[in-house]
């Protein structure tokens, strides 16, 4: 999911004369809400070097506690930063994906080649398919991809970059260049949902 950045700047001065800085985060990603969550609340027990801070005279050991237990939550929001930063790095735009050729192709010696008839994807619905179904690796593709008599083939860019492709019936999908470059990818739930017309889950 998209990572939602505020427009509101990293800190703001604390009001009144002499006083620090109150660093605030802004990260509303549903992943790193706990370590923002987190720490905030450090933040917010964190002394002030320019406040003083009223301790019981008559209890000085748990005065002393009391700080070193602040400045041990100093030192863990510093060591906590790092990990929010990396869950709030803003996610990659949408590929740019322009389908430049398209044909279909039906293994006529098939006993089920009939079910091709209905198999017809569109541009649009091949550049949908790459943009939504999950790119895996080759063990992972063999074993989980299902291949049937009927598929669309072709040339598209991808960013700029020249592929051809190939689109099985079954939710196989491939991207290959001359060079031997080959990605794979399957038609998960998310591209499932999104192509329920093509792949006849409607």
């Amino acid at each position: 999911m998209a990572t939602t950045w505020s427009t509101t700047p990293w800190c703001h001065a604390a009001a009144g004369e002499g006083t620090l800085p109150r660093c605030v985060v802004f990260c509303k990603a549903p992943a790193s809400r706990t370590i923002a969550a987190l720490f905030h609340a450090i933040l917010r027990h964190t002394p002030n070097p320019h406040e003083s801070i009223a301790m019981p005279k008559l209890l000085p050991v748990a005065g002393q506690a009391r700080r070193a237990m602040r400045r041990g939550l100093a030192v863990a929001a510093i060591c906590l930063l790092p990990v929010w930063l990396a869950a709030c790095q803003p996610a990659r735009p949408p590929a740019r994906i322009t389908v430049t050729s398209l044909a279909s192709r039906v293994d006529t010696n098939d006993p089920a080649r009939a079910m091709c008839q209905s198999f017809a994807p569109t541009p649009h619905d091949v550049s949908t398919f790459f943009r939504t179904a999950t790119e895996v690796d080759g063990p992972a593709f063999h074993a989980r991809s299902i291949i049937l008599p009927c598929r669309v083939e072709g040339i598209l860019t991808l960013d700029g970059e020249a592929w051809r492709f190939s689109i099985n019936a079954g939710g196989a999908g491939h991207l290959y260049k001359a060079d031997g470059t080959r990605r794979q990818y399957l038609c998960g739930q998310r591209c499932q949902k999104a192509l329920a017309r093509v792949f006849g889950a409607d």
